[in-house]
């Protein structure tokens, strides 16, 4: 059960991150936002690697644990939680 409500969660980010278009914001804010919105919903972190982990604003969005970023520009291409 919950890993289906983790996976619920992750195609609302994923749809999340496809609605905020470069077109909208010039900025890379979209997809921190998007990351930030998407710890707010996880109510199962049982390693703690996101609720207590790097996802904060302080920390570059791309350097979090699990996020995978192009390499040419900071915009978010993959998501790691394999090992939650």
């Amino acid at each position: 059960m919950e890993k289906f409500v983790f996976l619920a969660l992750l195609d609302v980010l994923l749809a999340s991150l496809l609605m905020f278009q470069p077109t909208i914001c010039s900025s890379n804010f979209t997809g921190q936002e998007a990351l930030l919105h998407f710890k707010s919903a996880i109510e199962v972190d049982p390693t703690n690697t996101i609720k207590g982990g790097n996802w904060t604003m302080e920390a570059n969005f791309c350097e979090w644990i699990g996020v995978i970023c192009s390499n040419r520009r900071q915009r978010v291409t993959a998501l790691d939680l394999s090992y939650m």
